[in-house]
């Protein structure tokens, strides 16, 4: 009788261990319903525009609009905190990605999730046939049609429940989803459905499920590549 196909991880995505750390941090404050989760995502999007030389008067002018309402220093800190070990434009644009990252590892239960087994973060996904062997799931281009095109071998969250994955890209907004992310998504579902292992597929942004939508569909993409909104996020918050 032969093995049942199964799903592991390993993490290879280096983030510096403050930036992990911040990640954590974000995941166990949104765990529980805040109610200006909205709000603070607008900061997700605001911070595009922000750049290094002037990230202080940035914040500031972030923390004296956000901020005007009361009960909000703690997650004010942590923002002052996240932003404050920038030191690149490049490095506020990978936070705001981090900060959706959490919002998503958030939904599931918070940063603790991150230490079971049956959980990638920032992980390759394997294929294990229960008889000592496995497949990593790499999807190789060919076709370098565009500068976007590219290899890929990770998901920005993956779950095993045991009998079926659900897999997750996350992107700070939907524009920045392009055809590497798609491309890497579509053979992941086709390997998980070649090795008959139940699956979903989402891509998820702090913006609205329709926006998300919108994206995909401008890439041809199958309806099996789910959107996970603003509005879906705050909905999976205990």
């Amino acid at each position: 009788m032969s093995q049942p196909n199964y799903i592991s991880f390993t993490r290879t995505d280096q983030v510096d261990e403050p930036i992990e750390g911040i990640a954590r941090e974000f995941a166990e404050h949104f765990k529980v319903k805040r109610d200006y989760f909205r709000q603070f995502c607008r900061i997700i999007q605001v911070s595009k525009r922000w750049r290094i030389s002037d990230l202080s008067q940035s914040l500031s002018k972030w923390v004296s609009q956000f901020g005007a309402i009361g009960g909000r220093k703690t997650i004010i800190a942590l923002v002052n905190k996240g932003f404050g070990l920038c030191k690149t434009d490049e490095d506020i644009n990978n936070l705001r990605g981090i900060i959706v990252e959490s919002l998503l590892i958030a939904a599931y239960g918070g940063a603790k999730i991150l230490t079971q087994s049956n959980i990638g973060w920032g992980a390759k996904v394997y294929i294990e046939n229960g008889r000592g062997t496995s497949q990593v799931v790499r999807y190789r281009c060919s076709a370098k049609k565009t500068a976007d095109c590219g290899d890929r071998a990770t998901v920005d969250l993956g779950i095993w429940d045991g009998y079926s994955g659900k897999f997750f890209e996350c992107k700070a907004n939907p524009v920045s989803i392009r055809c590497k992310e798609i491309s890497y998504m579509e053979y992941l579902r086709n390997m998980m459905k070649v090795h008959g292992i139940s699956h979903e597929t989402f891509f998820v942004c702090a913006e609205s499920k329709d926006s998300i939508r919108i994206r995909l569909d401008e890439y041809g993409c199958s309806p099996l590549l789910k959107p996970i909104g603003l509005e879906e996020l705050q909905a999976m918050i205990a």
